[in-house]
């Protein structure tokens, strides 16, 4: 998750970095936003991250449910009379 997150604020901050000297701002003002966006960017990237995981968790306990559902249990016996 710590990559995900770094991975995010350091392309948040690259793209707002270089839109910023495409506009002729000063390098103060390119630096605080893209400082900024950095950590906005870091947070949208470990909450989608986070939703992402969760998800794959979901499906992967679905399925391990439905495997046991409709697999017959080989322990439990019919009675015999």
């Amino acid at each position: 998750m710590k990559k995900l997150m770094i991975l995010g604020a350091l392309l948040g901050f690259l793209v707002s970095t270089a839109s910023g000297r495409a506009q002729g701002s000063e390098w103060a003002t390119v630096f605080w936003r893209g400082s900024v966006v950095a950590l906005g960017t870091g947070l949208l990237f470990r909450w989608w991250g986070r939703l992402w995981l969760l998800g794959i968790q979901k499906v992967a306990s679905d399925r391990i449910a439905a495997n046991t559902a409709a697999a017959p249990d080989p322990f439990v016996f019919p009675l015999k009379k």
